[in-house]
């Protein structure tokens, strides 16, 4: 459980850093005066001050902030974020978000080279380059024989053994043809987890629930494929943009079934479901970690641009209800509106996290 949360602050903390530096930069590029940038949030720890801004270690580990003279539509200085002109604000706010695309591109293209996973099928010819190839369990179903002695999401299905008889695993196929010949007998499943290699005994079931398997998995056959450093960045170019697209329909979706009061699946996760996934998601390996980072980042994105108060979207509504009006509001007009937006996402917030912890633990 540590070693979860752990792992979720690290990866939360680097996409909300990401984002901050996106505006930090922007605003530095732009003339306009930097006061703070944080890692983690106040109180704060300590501070180093270079130049005119205070780099600071805050004592809550949740990603970080960048501080704008001005950003809070107070009067200031002639380089203060308010003083700015409607394009130049609208910058610095778009740049968090073009932050955490580039991030995503970079760890796609990463994926890409390092080994992208794949899933392969037993009846299909294998892709050229494929390596690493295994049989992975992807779920395990409750009061299963698998579930009873300790299979887990990501466990490496290496071997059986029974009697006299062992055998190595390479394919779907043979796992379902040794299981079905040996049920009702106790048989030895050597798995892989991580570095280690564990020997369960299980007995499969003679007459298991539809849908189950005789000893309660499911699996998929899995493999990496690499490419060249330039055809990855080509790659990671496009799986950005797929996912970019996949998000934004998938969002679309769940507003139009939100506001029409149909009922919401699971297709969607708070802090304690992305802790969970992260965790198992690390259990399968480096490429898959920085695969699930990558579409982490672009979520972020896309998420942050909704024009919604207390997000970037909603911040750039303003402005461009400025532009229309030919006038800024008066500045406690946004700022009661972006303190409303932010206690209804800190409730959205809550409600989805119970979700997570009925479903997750």
């Amino acid at each position: 459980m540590l070693f979860a949360v752990f792992l979720f602050l690290v990866v939360f903390s680097l996409l909300v850093l990401t984002h901050e530096f996106g505006h930090f930069i922007v605003a530095k590029k732009s003339g306009v005066q930097v006061e703070e940038f944080g890692f983690g949030f106040p109180p704060r720890l300590f501070g180093v001050k270079k130049g005119e801004t205070l780099y600071s270690l805050n004592l809550l580990p949740l990603g970080g902030f960048v501080r704008l003279e001005g950003e809070e539509d107070i009067a200031g200085g002639p380089r203060s974020f308010a003083a700015q002109s409607a394009g130049k604000r609208s910058f610095i706010i778009v740049a968090g978000v073009v932050a955490n695309v580039i991030t995503a591109f970079m760890l796609f293209s990463l994926v890409h080279w390092l080994g992208s996973p794949i899933i392969i099928q037993d009846d299909t010819p294998l892709p050229a380059g494929v390596r690493d190839i295994v049989v992975r369990v992807v779920e395990v179903f409750p009061h299963s024989p698998a579930a009873e002695h300790g299979l887990m999401f990501g466990d490496v299905i290496y071997a059986f053994s029974a009697k006299d008889q062992r055998v190595f695993i390479h394919s779907m196929k043979q796992v379902q043809d040794f299981i079905d010949a040996h049920k009702g007998e106790e048989i030895t499943v050597v798995i892989k987890r991580g570095k280690e290699i564990e020997n369960v005994l299980i007995v499969p079931r003679e007459n298991p629930p539809q849908g189950e398997g005789a000893i309660g998995i499911a699996m998929l056959q899995t493999g990496l494929v690499s490419a060249p450093w330039y055809e990855a960045l080509f790659l990671g170019l496009k799986t950005t943009l797929v996912s970019l697209g996949a998000i934004v329909r998938f969002l679309g979706t769940f507003f139009l079934s939100l506001f029409g009061g149909s009922p919401i699946d699971g297709g969607i996760a708070g802090p304690v479901g992305i802790a969970t996934i992260v965790v198992d998601t690390e259990r399968l390996g480096l490429s898959y970690l920085f695969q699930l980072v990558a579409l982490l980042s672009v979520n972020l994105a896309v998420l942050n641009v909704l024009p919604i108060p207390a997000l970037d979207g909603g911040r750039l509504f303003f402005i461009l209800i400025e532009k229309i009006r030919g006038a800024p509001l008066a500045p406690h007009i946004p700022r009661i509106i972006h303190s409303i937006g932010f206690i209804v996402l800190i409730g959205l917030l809550l409600i989805v996290t119970y979700w997570d912890v009925v479903r997750f633990l």
